[in-house]
């Protein structure tokens, strides 16, 4: 950012230079769109925890238990969602005209085969748990996936054209749809349905949003197999590493559901929810305005300036955010739902040391996927999800304190994060390399 430097001290009377203009205009565009998105975020999180303060109050423990268990066993289906094309289409945000009709295609023909695993995977697993519900809510969220393709390249089209406000706008109102579905569903009596059905009915508001406000309709164009073969070498780590953030989030319910019990999983995937809930601002900032703005970046100097800049607010965040959270959690829960849910305070305070690992991973892997090393990505995540699993899975065969079993987590978790900052302090530092190679 040295043109923007030197532009703070150009003598009166005399012009800035073009790319010092086109540098200036798009680290303005860039701070826009971040404060447009994180104001969503904070939004739509808003009406995510008024959501979860009625659903709290109408639904069991044991009804969030089932979910939990149903979000886990979704995750090896959602490996497929989109074939992996999320990030392609922005990354490749010049040919959008061009290829967003094909990435269409792709996309429906892995969501179908992601609806077909999802809804084989329920069949058995309502056997298995002895819960038929599961079948219908995994075949529920299969059928979001498929709903999700048009949606998907709807708001691409807006991150690509830069209209981050426009996103921002469509990201909070499809949110807002589907908490307020989420709220009604339960006030019905509708149980445990309450968190599935709107996740089918969200990627259906949001592209009718995306419609209202851009009058952006996409098309599909029939694809070839030379086509098909080309893309899915592409995404294939894409699809991978789909499949371990979805673990990363819900790994740790599917292995507790094995060694403990369905009203221990509700109390602990209430109590990551909670937690996550206060992350998901400054994360999905990251994946989204940042990967955008960064792949439109030609030099590696520029990428390495915003680096740079967000590394240390990332790292510092996420520790303040910890602190704050594990002071107040107690007062929030015991509060707000009047003793119910008093269970999960334990749970909440040991889970919100999680916190400065999440956004790193998050910051680290936006990283690798501005420059298309989504196997770098993949191995990334994966690492962290199998580094949980194994500690779940070792120690609730042998402890059966849920608490104590978090708390190895969370070191676990620590450990993996100190490694993260030497690989980043290491990008930062070595100006010889690009930036995804010291990582």
């Amino acid at each position: 950012m040295s043109d923007l430097n030197a532009a703070r001290n150009v003598p009166k009377g005399q012009g800035l230079s073009f790319s010092t203009k086109n540098e200036l205009k798009k680290d303005s565009k860039f701070t826009s769109g971040a404060f447009w998105f994180s104001l969503a975020s904070a939004a739509s999180k808003g009406m995510s925890f008024i959501a979860q303060v009625v659903l709290g109050w109408y639904l069991t423990v044991e009804q969030f238990g089932l979910y939990a268990i149903a979000l886990s066993l979704a995750a090896w289906g959602l490996a497929f969602r989109n074939g992996g094309t999320d990030q392609i289409l922005i990354q490749r945000g010049r040919e959008f005209s061009t290829i967003a009709p094909k990435i269409l295609c792709f996309s429906l023909i892995f969501n179908l085969c992601s609806l077909v695993v999802m809804s084989s995977i329920g069949w058995i697993a309502a056997t298995n748990y002895g819960a038929k519900e599961l079948f219908y809510m995994l075949v529920i969220i299969g059928i979001a996936q498929v709903f999700t393709s048009p949606s998907v390249v709807m708001r691409s089209k807006l991150s690509v054209d830069g209209r981050y406000k426009a996103f921002s706008l469509v990201a909070l109102l499809s949110d807002v749809s589907r908490q307020c579905s989420s709220i009604l569903l339960a006030l019905l009596g509708m149980g445990v349905f309450a968190f599935v059905i709107p996740i089918a009915l969200e990627p259906l508001f949001s592209a009718l949003i995306v419609y209202c406000l851009v009058s952006y309709r996409p098309s599909i164009q029939t694809i070839s197999f030379a086509f098909f073969k080309q893309l899915l070498s592409q995404c294939k780590w894409l699809m991978l590493s789909n499949m371990a953030t979805a673990l990363s989030m819900s790994g740790l319910f599917f292995v507790a559901s094995f060694f403990f019990l369905r009203e221990e999983v509700g109390l602990l995937f209430f109590a990551v929810q909670l937690i996550t809930a206060a992350t998901i601002p400054v994360t999905n900032s990251i994946n989204n305005i940042l990967f955008s703005h960064l792949s439109n970046q030609v030099s590696e100097d520029d990428k390495r300036a915003f680096v740079n800049k967000t590394f240390f607010v990332v790292v510092g965040l996420g520790a303040l955010v910890s602190i704050a959270l594990y002071i107040f959690v107690e007062y929030i829960i015991h509060f707000i739902w009047d003793g119910k849910w008093d269970k999960s305070i334990q749970l909440a305070k040991i889970y919100v040391f999680t916190i400065p690992s999440v956004m790193l991973l998050s910051f680290v892997t936006t990283i690798f996927s501005t420059e298309a090393r989504w196997k770098q990505r993949f191995y990334t995540i994966a690492i962290s999800v199998m580094m949980d699993m194994l500690v779940i899975t070792l120690l609730s065969a042998t402890e059966h304190a849920l608490d104590k079993v978090l708390i190895f987590v969370v070191l676990s978790k620590f450990v993996f994060t100190v490694g993260l900052i030497i690989c980043a302090r290491r990008l930062l530092v070595n100006p010889s390399k690009g930036v995804c190679d010291a990582v």
